[in-house]
């Protein structure tokens, strides 16, 4: 059962990542409603009607969490009756659709695309059993069988990662060793994708890979490179040019160059700048209070800035917003963090900067330049240890 549970939590941590991904804004509210206007068809049907069967409970209550007609993020609920539920809706074109059930905690995602489609759910892992009626996911099932040869490669690292993954109290070798072997898998699914996207430059699955690859650490490089590979029809739809300028935003912030100032308020809505720590190295954390891998690092953190405050300090950037504040602040007082805790209230920080998984750090030097991106604590500890 403890196995179960662990995997039905890194499966709902990956599947989150993917909706963060594709529940983003664009960073000029009005450039993106005329993107997405003009890609609005006036003469073809964007309706979606999503018939759901859940096994094993009568009276779950259920969401489903969309991109609506104008790229926002939508979520409906209702109560099943004898286990089963009907959305319906609106959809621009396929996107992922991310499900959870309140009572049996059952969660995933499949893509959704306008018309009809059949969902079969179990209240136990695996939680999606069945998708019918659409053609994209259809689509994605048979990606997640092609390349055998790198699903057996990628299938026996997760043999040697699982034992790890596990384990509530790792060692540092343990722990980079399991950082290490997820590393690999990425690899493999990196050059799986990026295998399809070539193979297939204008399928929405591509776009939704390409867009979901390269998201934690971003290189412009690497952005550029499979832009590049889609095709002038996906590069035309609203997630493609979200792609372009999440690419373009990239570039502002990439080692070597001055992580741009902000202005943000703290817990009781004082204003601090960012500038207001020059002269210390500083690490800035993206982070919110729903997202377990941020609060995980918050020990850790705490121990190396009470060591070394005279020369370190953090600024933690929280991603919760206005509408979350309370929830923030309750973390905050329980978790008794000891360096500044700054709120991102409308999320302007965050997009700036293209922040789309959490954590995300930069590591600035005493002048305020990136000299590092996405660290660990390990690596940070080395790094301050390397400074004496």
């Amino acid at each position: 059962m403890k196995k179960e549970i662990k995997k039905a939590l890194i499966h709902l941590k990956v599947i989150n990542l993917i909706l963060i991904i594709f529940s983003l804004v664009l960073l000029n509210c009005k450039e993106k409603n005329q993107l997405v206007s003009k890609e609005k068809a006036p003469n073809k049907s964007h309706d979606f009607k999503v018939l759901v069967h859940i096994e094993g409970t009568d009276d779950e209550l259920l969401s489903v969490t969309y991109l609506d007609m104008d790229g926002k993020k939508k979520t409906l609920e209702q109560q099943a009756n004898k286990g089963q539920v009907v959305f319906k809706g609106e959809i621009l074109h396929p996107s992922w659709v991310r499900f959870y059930g309140k009572k049996s905690k059952a969660n995933g995602a499949f893509f959704l695309e306008p018309g009809e489609v059949s969902v079969k759910l179990s209240s136990n892992f695996p939680f999606l059993k069945d998708v019918k009626g659409s053609v994209t996911h259809d689509e994605y099932t048979n990606f997640r069988k092609s390349r055998a040869d790198l699903n057996q490669a990628s299938d026996s690292l997760y043999t040697l990662a699982e034992p790890l993954t596990i384990l509530n109290d790792k060692t540092q070798e343990q722990e980079t060793k399991q950082q290490n072997l997820y590393a690999e898998i990425g690899k493999i699914n990196e050059i799986k994708k990026l295998d399809y996207i070539m193979k297939h430059p204008d399928s929405y699955l591509s776009l939704a890979f390409a867009r979901s690859l390269y998201i934690y650490n971003p290189k412009v490089e690497d952005l550029e490179y499979v832009y590049g590979l889609l095709g002038n029809t996906m590069k035309s739809k609203w997630l493609g040019k979200e792609l372009y300028n999440y690419k373009e935003l990239t570039k502002k912030v990439t080692v070597g160059r001055n992580l741009p100032n902000f202005i943000l308020p703290d817990r009781n809505g004082n204003k601090v700048s960012l500038e207001d720590f020059k002269g210390k190295y500083v690490l800035v954390d993206f982070w919110y209070s729903g997202c377990p891998p941020c609060i995980a690092q918050f020990p850790k953190l705490k121990e190396l800035h009470q060591a070394n405050k005279d020369v370190f300090e953090i600024v933690g950037v929280s991603h919760d917003g206005e509408r979350h504040r309370d929830k923030w602040l309750r973390v905050l007082d329980k978790l008794n963090t000891s360096w500044t805790q700054l709120l991102d209230i409308d999320n302007a920080v965050c997009n700036e900067f293209g922040i789309q998984a959490f954590p995300s750090n930069f590591l600035l030097d005493k002048s305020g330049k990136i000299i590092m991106k996405n660290i660990s604590e390990h690596e940070l500890e080395n790094f301050l240890i390397g400074l004496y």
